[in-house]
């Protein structure tokens, strides 16, 4: 990739960024994020990786007291969102469509969430293999992938029907008022995303594709279920142990960080 293509890569996501967290009002989308957290279970001891943290809202809920979290993003101006709301972790500008800056066996769980179809198609098992390779033995993988078909209007169509169940019609109605000019705006950017998927910039996942996908990287024990009102597809997946008498693998770093 160029360095202007990355420019305005980074240039897209920042403007996204802007709004992104208008997000955090839909139960929908807490939801998604808790359920990465449901996955992982993180705990005190722990090293954890949130690779492509956005905003930082999976990070925030990893960063549970004891653990030791870090976030990675190509977009730098994420990265400074992400340090206000989460000072507990550390953060680093990395690409995931290079080598991860970190040597092998790093971690003990990696969150992936709603990232790696953004990727080049080309890029996402190069990915995939780099979140394994600095997961540690028998390491846990929660990630979530838009599923085929991706429509962000039923995503925005249950959350309106949620928070008139949960607070009521007029303030589930006076929310969506509220926010009329994110939502619309985040629309915006889904739909400039889907158009790059329908031009094959992005891929979208099948539950087939996506367990095969994480088959022949290597991981192991993957289970695949649909959430976010059937938009995403969330995986939880593991690296192997160390058979006996195998040596560990040998540390290596990344060759790269934007």
């Amino acid at each position: 990739m160029s360095n202007t293509q990355v420019s305005n890569k980074e240039a897209f996501w920042e403007r996204y960024f802007i709004v992104y967290d208008t997000l955090n009002l839909s139960p929908l989308y807490q939801q998604l994020v808790m359920k990465h957290i449901e996955v992982l279970q993180p705990a005190s001891g722990e090293d954890i990786l949130d690779a492509g943290a956005g905003t930082g809202n999976v990070t925030k809920l990893l960063a549970v007291p004891g653990a030791r979290v870090t976030g990675i993003d190509f977009c730098a101006p994420a990265l400074v969102q992400c340090r206000k709301k989460v000072p507990t972790a550390e953060f680093r500008q990395a690409d995931m469509t290079q080598p991860l800056p970190f040597e092998s066996e790093s971690f003990d769980k990696v969150a992936c969430s709603v990232t790696l179809h953004f990727l080049d198609p080309d890029k996402q098992q190069l990915a995939l293999t780099e979140l394994l390779r600095v997961l540690r033995p028998g390491g846990h993988l929660a990630l979530s992938v838009f599923h085929e078909g991706f429509n962000a209007l039923r995503i925005y169509s249950g959350t309106m029907r949620e928070l008139v169940k949960n607070h009521g019609l007029l303030t589930g109605v006076y929310i969506g008022i509220k926010c009329l000019i994110d939502t619309i705006l985040i629309l915006y950017y889904q739909w400039r995303i889907r158009r790059g998927e329908r031009a094959g910039i992005h891929r979208y996942f099948s539950a087939d594709t996506l367990r095969k996908t994480l088959e022949q990287v290597g991981y192991t024990a993957i289970d695949i279920e649909l959430i976010y009102e059937g938009q995403c597809l969330m995986a939880s997946a593991r690296k192997s142990p160390v058979a006996a008498g195998t040596p560990r693998e040998t540390a290596q770093r990344g060759a790269s960080v934007l």
